[in-house]
């Protein structure tokens, strides 16, 4: 089912460019409110689901109020709903720690020094950020340009720079670890 809910939010953008302009929007909202709640079930921690849950319900009104508003707009939020929702989850553990990326880095080590969780924190930032800019470009798309341009950047672009970011940040955790290591641990 996660794969099912992972491979469907990657393709909802070409779906939305394919179907769109041959049928109604409200398919594609219902679409990415199946989506959205193959994603909430799928979460194991009770805690994260609840969270979760709220998430899906404000994403379900904003997709409504649009899809009375201007129902292609609606078809197009999805991925900028989505954006905000995940950039508040990372804000949120900013505010109250530990950060997401910390909790993920725990996973691995259980003991992490300082240096690590103010690292964690920091990156924590970074994808908050970037999130939140993803989310401002895609919106800007939905509204003023070529569905396929909003396509492009929501079923491409946005997810080689992820891909990209997860890169760097890999190269960058590795030199932090050789310089904090101890002299032959890695």
């Amino acid at each position: 089912m996660r794969l099912v809910a992972n491979a469907g939010s990657v393709l909802y953008p070409v779906v939305v460019f394919v179907a769109l302009p041959q049928a109604p929007a409200v398919y594609a909202v219902a679409l990415a409110l199946l989506l959205a709640g193959l994603r909430v079930c799928v979460i194991r921690n009770d805690a994260q689901r609840k969270l979760a849950l709220v998430g899906l319900l404000v994403v379900g009104m904003a997709l409504a109020v649009l899809l009375g508003l201007d129902p292609p707009l609606a078809a197009k939020a999805y991925p900028t709903l989505v954006s905000i929702a995940v950039a508040g989850l990372f804000a949120a553990s900013l505010m109250w720690p530990p950060t997401l990326i910390e909790r993920i880095a725990r996973r691995s080590t259980a003991h992490l020094p300082p240096a690590a969780i103010i690292y964690t924190r920091t990156l924590t930032w970074i994808w908050t950020l970037f999130l939140l800019l993803n989310a401002a470009i895609a919106a800007a798309l939905a509204l003023w340009a070529s569905l396929a341009l909003w396509t492009l950047w929501t079923g491409l672009v946005s997810y080689l720079l992820m891909a990209c970011l997860l890169c760097g940040e890999w190269i960058v955790r590795r030199h932090v670890l050789r310089r904090s290591a101890p002299e032959g641990a890695i």
